[in-house]
């Protein structure tokens, strides 16, 4: 696949966590360090989008903040752009510590012209595994002047490549695990479960 920059989104308030799951205990280490290591894997640069670096100092990675703190995941991806040495981005949310690198390779090495490449389950798209090319950046600097936020709005207004869980390499059930979220102590009990799991 062509280089890729991976970016790590590390913003979100963890509302629903009742603490920063970044930093939630995973294996030996960190959620976020489940993260971090599978997108180093895949990736030749991988940033770190965060507006408190002192918090994961011990990355090693390069942070660059948010240019519109508390805009959401959206200001994140115009951090990424606009950071990365790499026409195309992965954007990876901090919660995902099933992540995997092979499927990242694979997603960003998929053919199209479009800007944006992107999993799409039953529930819907999934716009925090997902790649994003560079060129996105004006539009998603003017729509956070105006005031629109959502990335999931900035995905269905351009083209962009579906893909679909038939075509993963990847069984249905390991492809529910990889794009899991633990937005909640028990979604992250779930998680470690299906880690567990053979």
């Amino acid at each position: 696949p062509p280089p890729c920059t991976g970016a790590l989104l590390a913003g979100g308030r963890s509302r629903r966590f009742g603490s920063d799951k970044a930093l939630a205990p995973w294996g030996s280490g960190r959620v976020i360090d489940a993260v971090a290591a599978a997108l180093k894997a895949a990736c030749p640069e991988v940033v770190l989008v965060t507006n408190r670096p002192e918090a994961f100092r011990d990355l090693g990675l390069r942070c660059v903040p948010d240019r519109h703190p508390g805009a959401g995941p959206l200001a994140g991806l115009q951090a990424a752009l606009a950071a990365a040495r790499h026409p195309r981005v992965f954007l990876a949310a901090c919660d995902m510590p099933l992540i995997d690198p092979g499927i990242i390779r694979w997603l960003t090495g998929l053919p199209t012209w479009a800007p944006v490449v992107i999993p799409w389950l039953e529930r819907g798209p999934e716009p925090l595994h997902a790649v994003y090319h560079r060129s996105l950046l004006p539009l998603v600097g003017g729509r956070l002047a105006a005031g629109r936020r959502s990335l999931r709005e900035l995905v269905e207004m351009v083209p962009h490549r579906r893909v679909r869980p038939e075509e993963f390499p990847a069984d249905p059930t390991r492809l529910q695990a990889v794009l899991g979220n633990a937005n909640t102590p028990a979604e992250l009990e779930r998680l470690r479960r299906l880690a567990a799991a053979p």
